[in-house]
């Protein structure tokens, strides 16, 4: 399997996830709002996309550095609000479907790893040096 192939396969898993723990939260319902809302529809949705597609139309670093932030950000995110942070969407709070949001909590927190795994896929054979100052671009930082 190709380069790109793997990519797409690997975005569209934590996709899927992240989908099916979201028919979750709307089960439950525990609907996210606010900047909580705005944060996962960018972590968890636009940034995969965004990274995918650029790596896609030939930007590899660029769009390997996107992935590798969206889940970076998507983990640490996910893994607060599920399991460290106590909030509504914490596993311990969730009385209705506790067994199908805890199972799809894990499985959408570590399937945001397959971002990063992606983000690998994409720069891989490339200097890391390289990558470092693409997401250093992306903020506007180097």
């Amino acid at each position: 399997m190709n380069r790109k192939k793997l990519i797409l396969v690997a975005v569209a898993g934590h996709l899927l996830l992240t989908g099916l723990h979201g028919l979750v939260h709307g089960a439950i319902p525990v609907i996210p709002t606010g900047w909580t809302a705005a944060f996962a529809m960018v972590s968890l949705f636009l940034l995969p996309v965004a990274g995918a597609g650029l790596v896609m139309t030939g930007h590899h670093r660029n769009g390997g550095a996107v992935l590798f932030i969206g889940g970076i950000a998507s983990f640490g995110f996910e893994g607060a609000a599920h399991f460290l942070i106590s909030n509504p969407d914490n596993v311990a709070q969730v009385a209705d479907h506790h067994a199908s949001f805890e199972a799809t909590a894990i499985l959408t927190t570590m399937g945001n790893l397959l971002l990063v795994v992606a983000a690998w896929i994409a720069v891989r054979g490339q200097s890391l040096t390289v990558f470092k100052q693409s997401i250093l671009q992306i903020f506007d930082f180097g």
